[in-house]
């Protein structure tokens, strides 16, 4: 599914990630993986103030979930994999 990140998608995202405790969180941008399944990159700082880089899944109802999540550290990595369709290793 093509996700266009339009003022509602975003507020949907932030109520997402606000939701479980996330103090800040910022829309990067729209990435795909090597089927041409979309996702969300998006960075958040979490309730003890810790930075994550996540990614996010929009559902058939349009609904927002967390598929993987790494320091922000590691976002390049995380993304790289992604885009490959292989998993980030703890």
């Amino acid at each position: 599914m093509s996700i266009v990140l339009s003022d509602t998608v975003k507020q949907k995202i932030k109520d997402y990630h606000r939701y479980h405790g996330d103090k800040s969180v910022k829309i990067v941008r729209v990435i795909q993986d090597s089927e041409g399944y979309d996702a969300v990159l998006v960075r958040v700082t979490d309730s003890h103030g810790d930075r994550y880089s996540c990614i996010d899944f929009m559902d058939s109802e349009g609904d927002f979930s967390e598929f993987n999540s790494v320091e922000i550290e590691r976002e390049l990595e995380m993304v790289e994999n992604f885009e490959r369709d292989e998993e980030v290793s703890e």
